[in-house]
């Protein structure tokens, strides 16, 4: 821990590439599960093709579109599209 505080402090640009990393990690993987939240407090049932889709992209601006189409969408799919 003593180390990757020193490079931290130092502004290493390996650390700070493999912590920009995890962090866009974390925005994708709970953007996922906010739009699995959102399907399925409106009772839309998620297809295993259309969780694929969804698990497999990692595109944050069609995420944030999903997510936003979630809202009001008559069926998951019509989300997901």
């Amino acid at each position: 821990n003593e180390v990757i505080l020193a490079l931290w402090k130092k502004g290493n640009p390996a650390l700070k590439e493999i912590l920009d990393e995890g962090r866009d990690e974390g925005r994708i993987s709970a953007t996922r599960a906010a739009i699995r939240s959102v399907l399925g407090a409106r009772d839309l049932l998620i297809s295993p093709q259309a969780d694929a889709r969804l698990e497999g992209c990692s595109d944050m601006p069609t995420l944030e579109r999903w997510l936003h189409r979630a809202v009001a969408a008559n069926s998951a799919d019509d989300a997901l599209e």
